[in-house]
């Protein structure tokens, strides 16, 4: 199974990360450009470059995904309107993106 793991290099989700992999499962991380991969050194992990408000192409992201893990979000540091973007605006353009192009789709964990 191919999983895509959004939030995949925060540290919740590279020990999920991780569990995948030891299964042996396919795992693709949606990470920003410029965020900390420290937490999946040593993983054999696929890094998809991609912000999920940015102009990023979803559909590529997604291509023969079984399953989305959606881990990403802003809890802090940030002002209202930035979380509501991140947190409301990005998941519903991942769950879109996904309706459309994500035809192998399965399973969907918020």
């Amino acid at each position: 199974m191919l999983a895509l793991v959004t939030g995949g290099h925060g540290f919740i989700g590279s020990h999920l990360c991780e569990r995948l992999v030891v299964e042996g499962h396919e795992v693709r991380v949606l990470a920003r450009a410029g965020s900390d991969l420290s937490h999946l050194r040593g993983l054999e992990v696929e890094i998809f470059r991609g912000d999920l408000l940015g102009p990023l192409d979803l559909s590529e992201a997604l291509r023969g995904v079984h399953w989305v893990f959606h881990l990403a979000g802003a809890l802090k540091g940030f002002r209202e309107e930035d979380l509501v973007a991140v947190n409301r605006d990005g998941t519903r353009r991942l769950t879109e993106a996904c309706a459309t192009h994500a035809q192998a789709l399965r399973r969907f964990l918020l």
